[in-house]
């Protein structure tokens, strides 16, 4: 009878051992970058409709939606601030990192930017304004609300006189020049590590932000997409592009860019670290 019950036990510990295994059988995940979208808008950011791949081998894998509890607090936080970030993901201890551009879609500009990026608008700016804008943004707004109504409070800011009505405010819209909404007067441009790195990015990066918090200035941080000159003038260009007026930069590889940046913008004051132009 003792041998009996010796061995169910052993079945049933075997039993439990096999269904632990069954259920840690992932050998990797990964987001793959051609899965996410060229910019996100935060306004109307869904983190579920990210996809995590998760591999029991080459050839098989399920997808599933990312969670909260799979990124820490600071990657949350990066979800919510414009710019270009790497985010790590964790999925039962296995990790994987992506890189996301979150921007906030405040501005026309921004807009037809999406619809270019998305594949919905093939107009230049000008043709788009005057033939399709409005009925775009019609259907633009109608399937983002919250977009839509981000966008009219600001638009009532800037013009008091605003009509009540979406399709009257669009159009008025589209007869102004459009207002830069979120200007950066601070902007820092990392280089391949993030603002968390714990080297110059993170000093830097936390420098900027105790200045700009006590002194009320705006602030942001870009990513480049590579380490070449092109790709930091192209992010120089985004951060005057939001009207930054000072461009920090944390390396000596910045050195041929801002020393390209300075003459083509006179008006804005580069600062870099560990290197001279």
């Amino acid at each position: 009878m003792k041998k009996h019950l010796c061995l169910i036990g052993v079945v049933f510990i075997l039993l439990i051992l096999v269904a632990c295994d069954l259920g840690n059988n992932i050998e990797k995940i990964d987001i793959p970058a051609n899965a996410l979208e060229a910019t996100y808008d935060i306004d109307t950011f869904d983190l579920g409709e990210i996809e995590l791949y998760a591999y029991e081998n080459e050839n098989d894998f399920d997808r599933i939606a990312l969670e909260e509890t799979m990124l820490s607090e600071a990657d949350l936080q990066k979800l919510s601030t414009p710019g270009t970030h790497e985010i790590t993901v964790t999925y039962q201890s296995l990790s994987t990192t992506f890189t996301i551009t979150m921007e906030r879609l405040r501005t026309l500009q921004d807009i037809y930017k999406k619809g270019v990026n998305d594949g919905d608008i093939e107009d230049d700016y000008d043709t788009w304004l005057e033939h399709a804008g409005i009925e775009w943004l019609d259907n633009y707004f109608t399937s983002n609300p919250d977009t839509e109504a981000s966008a009219f409070e600001a638009y009532k800011l800037f013009y008091p006189d605003y009509s009540d009505t979406k399709v009257t405010w669009v159009q008025e819209l589209i007869h102004y020049t459009p207002v830069e909404l979120d200007p950066y007067e601070i902007v820092l441009i990392t280089d391949s590590g993030d603002i968390d790195d714990g080297r110059y990015n993170q000093t830097v990066w936390e420098g900027i932000v105790a200045y700009a918090l006590s002194n009320g200035v705006s602030h942001a941080y870009f990513r480049p997409e590579e380490m070449t000159d092109q790709a930091f003038l192209d992010a120089i260009e985004s951060a005057v592009n939001h009207k930054a007026s000072i461009i920090i930069v944390p390396s000596f590889l910045f050195e041929v860019a801002v020393y390209e940046a300075q003459t083509l913008y006179p008006e804005v004051k580069f600062i870099i670290v560990d290197g001279e132009p």
